[in-house]
């Protein structure tokens, strides 16, 4: 498996883990196919090194961490990085999400988001990082 190459340059994704176990293995692995990490442990520092980085490929979240949850983050990013896509990848299937988490998601660009639960193979969650970024590539752009 070979990181998709959208034009040469490296791609970034911004990680939401409070687990120091999983943050480990994402970055490891994210690092591994060639992408750029950036990592955050509570919603605000995601929020934060979203506000400080103009370019970010992918936001890639837990959905309980501490601070603001990954939907509410991911709604904040989406503010300031219209076709950023989010992968949710979390312990605690969709259908026990809390109310507001499913809401949130919901109010999501529906194209740019998907769901893995932990824990997944490698290649699925491969697949799905490469999918969202080439998605993010195409509608930045035909936005401008």
């Amino acid at each position: 498996m070979a990181r998709l190459d959208l034009g040469g340059t490296m791609k970034t994704v911004l990680v939401l883990e409070d687990d120091p176990n999983n943050m480990q293995a994402f970055s490891a692995v994210l690092l591994l196919f060639g992408y750029s990490v950036l990592e955050a442990t509570t919603g605000k520092e995601a929020i934060e090194a979203g506000n400080c980085h103009s370019s970010i490929d992918l936001f890639l979240s837990d959905v309980d961490v501490p601070g603001p949850s990954g939907t509410e983050v991911a709604l904040e990013l989406i503010k300031a990085h219209p076709t950023i896509p989010v992968l949710f990848v979390s312990g605690t299937p969709l259908y026990s999400w809390r109310r507001n988490d499913l809401y949130n998601l919901r109010q999501l660009p529906s194209d740019l988001v998907d769901f893995v639960e932990k824990p997944c193979r490698l290649s699925a969650f491969l697949e799905k990082v490469g999918k969202l970024i080439e998605k993010r590539s195409h509608r930045a752009a035909y936005s401008g």
